[in-house]
């Protein structure tokens, strides 16, 4: 990128809000190797509202199988395992920013979050029928694929034409964005990732799922067929009327066959739309 696209891309970056510091703390917790779960339940207890929703969680029919409630909040980290208490607190924490309209992009109030929460929802799916064991990495990374977007669309929604290049040229928000901006909410939120500390791979996942090399890693193929998925399912990221298709080197890097991913948007459709309803269910998901 030029010097102009990179100043750009920093300044729509920043729009968007910085993590809290007991989140911040507690994912540095779980990428550091040296760290502990009672070292990390004393960070995550420091919030009451954290801590009540990962005994939820641990508690719930999907992971906890024995006679008794959990509360010890060491214990539910252990039996969560920490890419899933990552998964947790990121959904928790960064649902303010992903629920708002995002009227750059055409989306009303939770539209967007809808998708993302789909799209993270397929990335974990795939993950697992890959085989590729980074299940939670990619329900991080699909929850997180667009978070450019919200910096995009507070730093340019009233001075781009990117809305009439999507219109007249009936292009993707991408392509648009690169011509009007130099800039595309996949870079922005690729900096984003990086701003918040998160592994470098998701960062990577974020930047790339719109522009795939021949040979992906299987991070990115995850996240670009699940934002395909999304798509497919009806949770669209943009008002655009341009199908989002399987990229063929990503199903390639993920020994997947189309009619895989078909079968699986067939399977997929209720649990997502269950997961949304759980979600809109609290006052913060």
């Amino acid at each position: 990128m030029s010097d102009t696209s990179v100043r750009a891309a920093i300044a729509a970056a920043e729009k968007v809000g910085a993590l809290p510091t007991v989140v911040e703390r507690a994912l540095a917790a779980i990428y550091d190797s040296r760290s502990d779960a009672r070292e990390l339940a004393g960070i995550i207890g420091l919030d009451p509202a954290l801590t009540g929703k990962i005994l939820k969680l641990v508690n719930s029919p999907y992971y906890n199988t024995l006679p008794r409630r959990v509360v010890s909040l060491t214990e539910a980290i252990l039996r969560l395992g920490y890419r899933t208490v990552q998964s947790a607190l990121l959904t928790t924490e960064i649902a303010s920013q992903l629920r708002p309209a995002l009227p750059h992009y055409g989306l009303q109030r939770k539209q967007f979050w809808h998708h993302c929460v789909a799209v993270a929802l397929c990335a974990r799916e795939v993950a697992r029928r890959s085989r590729l064991g980074h299940a939670e990495e990619a329900y991080v990374a699909g929850l997180l694929h667009d978070i450019g977007k919200v910096g995009m669309d507070r730093a340019y929604a009233a001075t781009s034409d990117v809305r009439r290049l999507v219109r007249e040229r009936k292009l993707p928000y991408h392509e648009a964005e690169m011509i009007e901006l130099r800039v595309d909410h996949a870079t922005v939120g690729e900096l984003v990732a990086n701003r918040w500390g998160l592994p470098p791979a998701t960062g990577e996942a974020i930047g790339a799922h719109h522009r795939l090399e021949s040979k992906p890693g299987a991070l990115v193929a995850t996240v670009s067929t699940a934002n395909a998925l999304g798509w497919m399912l009806g949770f669209p990221g943009t008002d655009d009327k341009v199908p989002r298709e399987v990229d063929d080197y990503a199903l390639a890097s993920l020994r997947m066959r189309s009619g895989e991913v078909e079968k699986l948007a067939v399977a997929l459709l209720p649990v997502v739309v269950d997961a949304l309803g759980l979600l809109s269910s609290d006052d913060e998901p």
